[in-house]
């Protein structure tokens, strides 16, 4: 739809367009193909599950029409969604444009003022100048299906993860009876769906998300416990800046096991409910 939306923040008058529009996102590790969902005279709202973090400036090449010419604009990220922030978002992030001028601000004024004049009564269905080839292969690089969220038992569990099984490219997510989060147990997800991973530090809460498919169910005995119930996700490839994370979340919390008894043994930063210091 080309549906008219006030972004809330209250600096800004800024009208969005619902819009699917090819975007690239450059990185250095590897560029990412992607779908719009709004656009403005100002910015866009870039669908992506893996998006770069609040503040950061990015790098984006826009396919504009009608003759599908490569716009290319740098960008503010100044806001991100995630999955089950809003029911009626796509996951992704905002981009405010740094720089627009020119010949690069004429082609994209010119596309919004087509989208104003020429669909503003189309307020139930996206305007999309996207391909249907290029939607399909955005489609096969977009995580979908279930999130799970797996918090390890210990930080050395977590650390033997992120040391071993994760470059390895395989995880085992316990069921959630067995998994240290307090959530009830569920169903899991069958073979071959797609799966966000919830990776949550034992004792900071600090989550890193981590994507892939399941690759099989695994029964009991097959985990280090040798009690759990889950399934075996196959991972995809991360980048550098992934394994970073990773590494940072590793290293937030370092147990002395001469001193810190306490939390070696139970890892919290404050006492369980009931218990005493």
């Amino acid at each position: 739809m080309v549906e008219i939306r006030e972004i809330s923040d209250a600096r800004s008058e800024e009208r969005f367009y619902r819009c699917s529009l090819p975007v690239t996102l450059r990185r250095r590790a590897e560029d990412l193909q992607l779908l719009t969902s709004d656009v403005s005279f100002q910015g866009a709202f870039i669908r992506t599950d893996e998006s770069p973090p609040v503040n950061s400036l990015v790098r984006l090449m826009f396919t504009i029409p009608p003759d599908n010419a490569a716009l290319a604009l740098s960008a503010h990220v100044v806001k991100i969604v995630k999955h089950g922030d809003a029911k009626d978002q796509y996951p992704g992030f905002h981009a405010r444009f740094m720089g627009l001028n020119g010949h690069f601000k004429d082609r994209w004024e010119t596309l919004i003022w087509s989208l104003k004049r020429d669909h503003k009564h189309s307020v139930y269905t996206t305007v999309s100048f996207a391909r249907p080839s290029y939607v399909d292969l955005v489609q096969q690089h977009v995580p979908e299906g279930a999130t799970l969220r797996f918090k390890p038992g210990s930080v050395e569990q977590m650390a033997r993860l992120v040391a071993e099984d994760i470059p390895g490219g395989t995880l085992f997510i316990p069921s959630q009876e067995d998994a240290n989060d307090g959530l009830p147990e569920r169903p899991m997800p069958e073979p071959g769906t797609k799966v966000s991973i919830e990776l949550v530090h034992p004792v900071t809460d600090a989550t890193v998300v981590l994507h892939g498919v399941v690759r099989r169910r695994a029964g009991a005995g097959y985990d280090a416990g040798g009690e759990s119930d889950g399934v075996l996700v196959s991972l995809a490839a991360l980048s550098d800046e992934g394994y970073d994370a990773l590494r940072e979340l590793v290293r937030s919390v370092h147990i002395d096991k001469d001193y810190d008894f306490e939390l070696f043994e139970a890892p919290f930063l404050r006492a369980p409910p009931g218990s005493r210091r």
